[in-house]
């Protein structure tokens, strides 16, 4: 078997430097007591969960990997699709104002390069394992 998905670190810090404006302006009010049910965890708690599973890891591997970005729009596509569970609580009259404002937040801290790209930098999990074999 082998699986990929989102790793420890995943858009870090990067994003979640973006969030803090957001604590202290309008949103607190709509965002407080929101949980984020999405996690991104690491190699050994996935060895952990591999072997609970009855499976033997063979490899769990945390990959860098930058996500691009030609331009803004494709940026804001990116917010509108994976960030829909912030996106379903705040006003839809609102939800403009709140993917501009993590943009311009995310391009103070992170510029894009000289041809207008805009880097993510994600990190990809890959784990690896195999059925045990019984004697």
């Amino acid at each position: 078997m082998v699986i990929q998905m989102g790793g420890k670190g995943n858009a870090d810090p990067g994003i979640r430097s973006t969030w803090n404006p957001f604590k202290r302006q309008m949103l607190v009010s709509v965002l407080s007591g929101f949980l984020i049910r999405v996690q991104f965890f690491g190699t050994e708690e996935y060895r952990e969960w591999i072997i609970k599973a009855g499976l033997l890891p063979v490899r769990a591997e945390l990959i860098p990997k930058d996500m691009t970005h030609q331009t803004r729009e494709s940026f804001a596509g990116w917010i509108r699709t994976t960030w829909h569970p912030y996106l379903q609580r705040i006003p839809t009259d609102l939800h403009t104002v709140f993917i501009e404002s993590l943009i311009n937040q995310y391009l103070f801290l992170y510029p894009a390069d000289e041809e207008g790209i805009i880097y993510v930098g994600m990190v990809r999990l890959e784990v690896e394992a195999k059925r045990c074999q019984t004697l």
